[in-house]
């Protein structure tokens, strides 16, 4: 579900922050998730080659895994890990299914043969076609983030380019990828390794900390050296897992990193509904193509991450 940039988002911005501090407060009940665990990971694995996973709607997980034979198929996993689930998915709110689209970004990482038997040779000559005119086809998710932006800055934008991180890039607030994590997460490790490139290409990336895994002591330690220490230097310690970067965290790094915390939890809760699964890493940005807010999980995927900045 997207944010549009009117209503709500209008009002200034100490509304704003009042708003999704009292929203937070309701959010008691809604879980932080880690990454799937090794077992589960490893069984996925025996199915095939796991190209993508990411969090979806009711906690689910969905893997997409292709065969040899250049074959994908789309499974979910509940919460627990207990229960393998294939098939369509919609709703209860509205009925509408959120299975369509994943299956066709499955699509990606399947063979020409297998790709044109489940779509069919006429689909795949128009997608061509728009794919010759440099025109965005239901599967050509790119550079969402790319262009020109020329309404106000909604004040969701504005809340997080004010919220205490550290900004990569020159770029403006709707040129911004917005990026929650937590320093102890694998992934959004893997997320810092695999942005660079964009970055490298002039691309603007704000590094909000969490304790989204749970609070600790340490966790502060690595979590506020950012906030107390904000260069480039300090980022690339902190995923290269060198101790020397983590501080003593002042009173008020630590009331900022629970502030990303009690963002993080509103953001997911106003996307994807009250005690919907909250995982890191988890990005907003202006999606340029629609005008509107758009959130993207499992950011550390290339998949998902050529569709903020394009290839």
């Amino acid at each position: 579900m997207f944010l549009y940039l009117t209503d709500f988002y209008r009002m200034n911005n100490l509304k704003m922050k009042n708003a999704l501090l009292a929203l937070s407060v309701s959010l008691f009940a809604s879980t932080i998730y880690a990454a799937p665990s090794a077992e589960l990971q490893n069984r996925m694995k025996a199915m095939g080659t796991v190209q993508n996973h990411q969090v979806i709607d009711g906690g689910l997980t969905a893997w997409t895994i292709s065969s040899k034979s250049g074959k994908v198929a789309v499974f979910y996993t509940t919460p627990d890990e207990k229960v393998l689930i294939k098939g369509d998915l919609w709703k209860t709110a509205d009925r509408k299914n959120i299975s369509d689209d994943i299956n066709l970004k499955a699509l990606n990482y399947a063979s020409p043969e297998f790709k044109q038997r489940v779509l069919g040779k006429a689909t795949q000559m128009t997608m061509a076609s728009a794919t010759q005119a440099n025109q965005p086809t239901q599967q050509n998710y790119t550079a969402e983030i790319v262009g020109k932006f020329n309404g106000p800055v909604p004040e969701i934008i504005k809340l997080l380019d004010q919220a205490a991180g550290y900004k990569e890039g020159k770029g403006n607030a709707t040129d911004t990828l917005y990026l929650f994590y937590d320093p102890r997460c694998k992934w959004c490790h893997q997320a810092y390794y695999e942005t660079r490139k964009y970055v490298n290409k002039g691309f603007t990336i704000k590094w909000l900390p969490t304790l989204a895994l749970g609070q600790s002591e340490s966790g502060y330690r690595m979590a506020a050296s950012i906030l107390q220490s904000p260069k480039a230097d300090t980022l690339e310690k902190i995923f290269n897992r060198d101790a020397s970067y983590q501080v003593d965290p002042t009173p008020k790094s630590r009331k900022n990193i629970d502030t990303n915390l009690e963002h993080l939890l509103a953001l997911v809760a106003g996307f994807d509904g009250k005690g919907a699964r909250v995982s890191v890493p988890t990005g907003f940005y202006v999606n340029k193509r629609t005008g509107k807010i758009k959130k993207v999980d499992a950011i550390s995927e290339s998949v998902n991450l050529e569709m903020v900045f394009g290839k």
